[in-house]
């Protein structure tokens, strides 16, 4: 296990750090992983000195996010593991939600480790290795064990958080669960003094793209901005699709899409994305239908984005678009 360090930067201006809510006891940890294909911690920490220009303005940071965890793991700007505390120790974070028995919320100290494409194994060894670095730390700093740490996945199963797969879907493509997430915390105790760095919120001087109007309608700008993510051609259009499909996918507009048959590689993307986070979008073969929006839909209220009163019923309409849109912007 390599020696870290830990970076403080609190996310003063978020919601959860404003309200100042604190615990009242601390009983175990909720490891999550974020769920999008962004290692960079960029995203949610706006440090661009040591992170990079977050180019979108989306990090957490800002009024009007409540949602917010104890630390983040993931790349800074060198392309490097970097441990970032956001909250201080003993404050009540948002981070799991709640279940038919509560929340962890009120006894948990609680982080996200920054998923990839979850393919890449050398950044997940890496990103693992600092996760129990920083398990072993909180647990020798609240009197914790290895059997104290849960995942969100296994919070939801015990009624304490949302329905959630994080972060088993990610250490499954490696044949790793949680047992060995605790094993690698228990038995022999290493030195996890933690060296901690105080930063300052700098502001980029780069100007963000300009956010997703959330109107329920797909065209091209949602699809291209979907392209993006996805790590797609991003050229705002998804190639001729099935008309027999249409009736599945209403928001998408003819702008982006002609549906005069044949496959795309965007779909098939975006299919291969949905599999990989432990959705099930039918064969990966370009070719959007009922599966694939089932599973999209699916994943997006995984993420609690509304689809609207129906739910996952695999019509992709204004509503489920307009969750798309939202993740998207917040992507």
């Amino acid at each position: 296990m390599s020696d870290y360090k830990i970076v403080q930067h609190y996310l003063t201006k978020n919601d959860c750090y404003k309200a100042g809510k604190k615990r009242s006891k601390t009983t175990g940890i909720v490891k999550h992983s974020t769920g999008a294909n962004n290692p960079n911690l960029k995203r949610y920490i706006d440090d661009a000195d040591n992170l990079g220009a977050n180019q979108y303005g989306n990090h957490w940071n800002q009024s009007g996010i409540s949602t917010c965890v104890h630390f983040f793991i993931g790349l800074d700007k060198n392309g490097d593991i970097a441990i970032y505390q956001t909250l201080p120790l003993d404050y009540r974070c948002w981070g799991c939600g709640s279940g038919s028995k509560g929340s962890y919320n009120d006894t948990h100290i609680q982080y996200e480790i920054c998923e990839d494409g979850l393919t890449d194994e050398a950044y997940f060894t890496k990103a693992f290795d600092a996760a129990a670095w920083l398990d072993k730390y909180i647990c020798e700093q609240c009197g914790l064990s290895a059997s104290d740490i849960v995942s969100h996945k296994e919070a939801c199963a015990k009624g304490y958080a949302s329905n959630h797969g994080d972060p088993e879907n990610w250490l499954s493509k490696f044949g790793k669960d949680m047992d060995w997430c605790r094993s690698l915390v228990d038995g022999t105790t290493t030195n996890t003094t933690a060296t901690t760095t105080t930063t300052t919120t700098t502001t980029a001087s780069t100007t963000a793209t300009a956010k997703l109007t959330v109107d329920g309608q797909i065209g091209s700008k949602t699809v291209t901005r979907l392209q993006q993510v996805l790590g797609s051609t991003a050229d705002g259009f998804i190639d001729g699709q099935p008309s027999a499909s249409k009736k599945y996918w209403t928001s998408i507009i003819t702008e982006a899409c002609k549906w005069s048959g044949g496959a795309s590689a965007c779909v098939k993307k975006l299919q291969q994305y949905l599999k990989d986070h432990g959705y099930k979008p039918g064969t990966v073969d370009g070719l959007l239908g009922a599966k694939t929006a089932t599973a999209l839909q699916k994943y997006l209220i995984g993420l609690d984005y509304s689809c609207g009163s129906t739910g996952a019923d695999g019509y992709f309409g204004t509503n489920s678009a307009k969750a798309l849109q939202t993740w998207l912007n917040d992507d």
